[in-house]
């Protein structure tokens, strides 16, 4: 029988074919493995090298009235000065920041959006109105110029409003109903509040503080004013074994019809009670003609506000402003007096009344 014919022949032969067919597939998985690291490398790599485009930013300008915006987000949306007192909509939109040059008291409408900043920047004295309806987040408002914010409900919220105008100008903030935790007053603000308007706290830097310093005496409360108005003299405090003589500022007399323009500490001087021994009454000699007693005369100015039929009237000694609390008619009616905001309010039809005002010394005098 020949090699072929061979049983053991056979099967050896076989054994050996079937081993290198595992190799060979073993072989080829080990390389199909390979090729795909491979290849998952470089796409991997080019994913790397690829250069990122960042986003340009997203502005937006609204130039007319009767604009709405709805369900979309901007980095930046100015509605313009040409909206002049037109009405702008804003409804569930992202902004980052919203310029307010335009729109009236009829108004901006914001209603469930998300802003980061606010800034009211109609420059005339028309003002405008910002209005709040349904469920905002307002990070912060920067008002510049006469701004009203009026919110329908109780669900938005404001973190942050800022009072600082470019200009030396008092601005008028009127609030309607406004929740906020913090409001920063950095430049002379009217401030009206209305309706259930709450705020956590006030910083106010157009306020100064005058201390009183009794030196051992009764206490005396600071007072918190409006930065450039007079106070009134308080009520002369006491020391045992002393008599009060006056107050000082600095080591000199201080007049209480100055105006205070800074924080300031008066001090109580006084002197030291002493026993007298009446004395013989002396022969009368004649006194001496006194000096005529300068001429004082006192007049009034006026100042318009915005949207109120109501006048600032300030009184003027010589010329000099002073501190006066009240102005009253010829019969001594009174007619308008120092509000908190630390002016004398008049109705405008009033003014031609004016005969008279009271100073903060109580003194009654004539206005010519």
């Amino acid at each position: 029988m020949g090699a072929f014919g061979n049983p053991a022949i056979i099967e050896e032969s076989e054994k050996r074919y079937m081993e290198k067919r595992k190799l060979m597939i073993i072989i080829g998985t080990v390389a199909v493995i390979l090729v795909g690291v491979l290849l998952l490398f470089l796409f991997m790599r080019e994913e790397e090298e690829e250069p990122t485009i960042p986003d340009e930013p997203t502005t937006i300008t609204i130039e007319e009235s009767g604009v709405t915006l709805s369900d979309e987000s901007y980095d930046e949306v100015i509605i313009a000065a040409s909206v002049g007192d037109g009405e702008v909509t804003l409804t569930n939109m992202t902004i980052t920041t919203l310029i307010v040059q335009g729109g009236g008291k009829e108004s901006i409408k914001i209603e469930n959006s998300k802003i980061d900043k606010i800034i009211s920047e109609r420059e005339d004295d028309l003002g405008v109105r910002i209005l709040f309806v349904g469920n905002n987040e307002i990070g912060e408002i920067e008002i510049r110029y006469y701004t009203i914010l009026e919110s329908e409900d109780e669900s938005n919220d404001i973190k942050k409003i800022v009072v600082a105008s470019p200009v030396d100008k008092l601005t008028i903030l009127e609030l309607r109903s406004i929740k906020s935790a913090l409001l920063e007053l950095k430049t002379e603000t009217e401030l009206v509040k209305m309706g259930e308007t709450i705020i956590t706290e006030i910083i106010d830097h157009y306020k100064v503080t005058v201390t009183f310093n009794t030196d051992g005496g009764t206490e005396i409360e600071s007072l918190v004013i409006k930065k450039g108005t007079a106070i009134e003299k308080p009520e002369d405090p006491t020391k045992e074994g002393y008599d009060f003589v006056e107050w000082q500022l600095n080591g000199e007399t201080f007049d209480f019809e100055e105006l205070v323009t800074k924080d300031i500490t008066l001090r109580a001087i006084y002197k030291e009670k002493t026993t007298t021994t009446p004395s013989p009454t002396p022969s009368p000699t004649p006194s001496p003609t006194p000096d005529p007693t300068p001429t004082e005369t006192y007049t009034i100015q006026t100042e318009n506000q915005v949207g109120s039929p109501a006048v600032i009237v300030r009184v003027f000694r010589n010329g000099t402003q002073v501190n006066a609390t009240e102005v009253q008619d010829a019969s001594g009616n009174t007619l308008g007096i120092k509000t908190d905001i630390g002016e004398i309010t008049v109705n405008d039809t009033l003014v031609p009344l004016i005969k008279k005002a009271r100073l903060a010394n109580g003194t009654i005098v004539e206005i010519n």
